[in-house]
């Protein structure tokens, strides 16, 4: 008897990549640039309420996804790395400084 290839659904891939179950429904099924290239075809009847996939072949979307992901940006592959950020002034004490200056500018207004 031949071995039956183990298989696996949406949540399955969407564990591994980190993602909803939504997300790799999108993946799967929509038209364009939001379609995955090279998401696995189901082997589920096409009347199924869920899509099943071969697993070897999930794997190696996901694998493929992960390696994608690592890549670097094509937008930035021919830029220079960016120079470290200058270090920004200290958020919390200007804010507290504004709230200050307007409970000020409140206390000093006349009231009606």
């Amino acid at each position: 008897m031949a071995n039956m290839p183990e298989l696996v659904d949406y949540a399955y891939i969407a564990e591994k990549l980190n993602v909803t179950p939504q997300t790799v429904r999108v993946y799967a099924t929509a038209k364009g640039s939001q379609r995955k290239e090279g998401f696995p075809k189901s082997v589920a009847p096409e009347t199924s309420r869920s899509p099943l996939f071969i697993k070897e072949e999930a794997d190696a979307f996901i694998a493929q996804r992960i390696a994608e992901s690592k890549a670097p940006s094509r937008l930035n592959a021919n830029r220079p790395e960016s120079a470290p950020r200058k270090a920004t002034t200290h958020r919390k004490g200007a804010t507290e400084a504004a709230v200050a200056a307007a409970a000020e500018r409140r206390a000093s207004k006349p009231k009606k």
